[in-house]
């Protein structure tokens, strides 16, 4: 609980997307009218629900010109509220929920997940859990009259002349820390009602052997958090920080 403590939290968190996520071994008899069926219990907060559906193409190379379908197969359900701001997706091989749209804090947000897991878990049958991973997306609004954007970050691009002004960008590096794989992304968008957006991408999984416990699970959640949180403190000046306080 002490390393939760020792990154700082923001009263005006930047987050715009926050993405939680299981994932498992791939399940061959995916039922996705249970799985329907099961989320009426969820309607009235994610009245909306599809199949995803995958269909390969293929393309006969020894005779004349021509393709034919694939049968489709079915990669899983997804709810969504009327405002399309959240969403939870019941997969073959994944299950997540996101939202983009005000963020409701941790303690929710891993509850709600927990949650939707023990009520369609069941319907999965024996799961073998591979991984866990949590992904949040943080947009900073910099002012039009940027010059430096070492100014607010720890990791940048830049030109050292100062020639070559960078104001339209993206770039993405990942690296392994213990058991975790981290990806982080950084982008400098147009210019958007007299602010500059600047993306912040922090995707942290955790790929192991997972006992299905919901003890065990949270932990796990618990730790990427952790993680993530550094991460985000260690990347952002205190001129940023300024921003979000």
């Amino acid at each position: 609980m002490s390393n939760i403590q020792s990154s700082e939290i923001f009263e005006k968190a930047p987050i715009v997307l926050a993405i939680i996520q299981y994932r498992y071994e791939k399940i061959l008899d995916f039922d996705s009218k249970k799985i329907r069926e099961i989320g009426t219990s969820i309607k009235k907060e994610f009245p909306k629900s599809s199949e995803s559906v995958l269909q390969n193409i293929k393309i006969d190379q020894t005779a004349e010109t021509k393709v034919s379908i694939d049968k489709s197969e079915i990669q899983g359900v997804r709810f969504e509220t009327e405002d399309k701001t959240k969403a939870l997706t019941v997969g073959i091989e994944k299950f997540t929920l996101e939202i983009n749209v005000n963020y409701p804090g941790w303690n929710a947000f891993s509850s709600e997940v927990i949650n939707h897991w023990k009520l369609f878990s069941p319907a999965l049958g024996d799961v073998k859990l591979t991984g866990l991973s949590m992904r949040y997306l943080n947009r900073f609004d910099l002012p039009l009259d940027i010059s430096d954007i070492r100014k607010y970050f720890t990791t940048y691009l830049n030109s050292d002349t100062g020639n070559h002004p960078m104001m339209n960008f993206q770039f993405k590096y990942s690296y392994i820390k213990g058991d975790n794989i981290i990806h982080l992304g950084h982008a400098l968008d147009n210019e958007i009602e007299g602010k500059i957006p600047y993306f912040f991408d922090i995707d942290v999984i955790k790929l192991a052997a997972i006992e299905n416990n919901e003890n065990v699970i949270l932990q796990i959640f618990e730790n990427l958090r952790v993680e993530k949180n550094s991460i985000f403190n260690d990347g952002i000046t205190e001129e940023s920080k300024k921003l979000i306080r």
